[in-house]
């Protein structure tokens, strides 16, 4: 879980409030170096005796790109549905199975230390875990509008929560829409920094270039956030261009929406 966004494995640390190190996609780091996350588990280990780390499914997407083709060469990227490999677009790569074998080598080799390595695997304890009342009223409600909404004969939609109330929202928007992702001046993450305690993993030239990046990706998902509301308040189909007025309308809402730090 977590694959494209770490808001799992974020409340998880922050519920626990054991853990000292969380890696999720969204957030930039590298993992080999003076800066990197295993000097910060060595020297957390060496001053404490252990060192909790959660690692969302998907953190290989933050990886620098030097520490990506590391870890390529050690856990070739494979797809679970197709095993189709890096040719496929679901490539996936397991990082925390990388690190429970790469750490102790990093370790041995670097500063001769032996570590204990225990490995925790929670997807199956996740998907077990027995329904609560919220969950049980949030499926009525989303199964009551589905279910009313194609009896009055509405199609091409599914059923979502947006500001608290149960809304028809068109495919076209569900798949052209970015999945929602956590940014470093998001509330939940400088909690959590406060919480762990952790560092931001990356060397002054690798922190410069990874916030460049994050800064570029920020904008396009606003261009296309108001791009996608300028076209549902007009009615322009996705496969129409959108006129000069038009866009003129989508900056003004760009500006806006930088405005308000989207």
């Amino acid at each position: 879980m977590g694959r494209e966004c770490g808001f799992i494995a974020v409340n998880a640390a922050l519920a626990s409030r054991d853990v000292n190190i969380c890696l999720i996609p969204e957030i930039t780091f590298q993992l080999y170096g003076k800066h990197g996350v295993y000097e910060k588990i060595l020297e957390r280990a060496d001053k404490k005796g252990h060192c909790i780390i959660v690692v969302a499914e998907g953190a290989y997407r933050g990886l620098i790109e030097d520490d990506k083709k590391i870890v390529d060469e050690g856990n070739p990227a494979k797809c679970e549905v197709c095993e189709a490999g890096e040719d496929c677009d679901e490539v996936h790569v397991d990082l925390a199975t990388f690190i429970k074998k790469d750490l102790g080598k990093y370790a041995q080799q670097e500063k001769n230390i032996k570590l204990t390595i225990k490995y925790l695997d929670p997807k199956k304890a996740i998907r077990a875990v027995e329904a609560n009342s919220q969950d049980t009223d949030l499926c009525h409600r989303l199964a009551y509008t589905s279910a009313h909404a194609a009896m009055a004969g509405y199609t091409d939609f599914g059923t979502g929560m947006v500001r608290t109330q149960p809304v028809m929202i068109p495919f076209v928007a569900l798949t052209t829409m970015q999945t929602k992702i956590l940014k470093r001046k998001d509330h939940d993450w400088q909690r959590l920094l406060l919480s762990t305690g952790q560092s931001n993993f990356l060397s002054p030239e690798n922190q410069a270039k990874a916030l460049k990046e994050e800064k570029q990706l920020q904008l396009w998902r606003q261009h296309h956030y108001m791009e996608l509301k300028v076209r549902f308040a007009l009615g322009i189909p996705f496969d129409q261009p959108l006129k000069v007025d038009q866009r003129e309308s989508l900056l003004v809402g760009e500006n806006q929406a930088d405005y308000l730090n989207f």
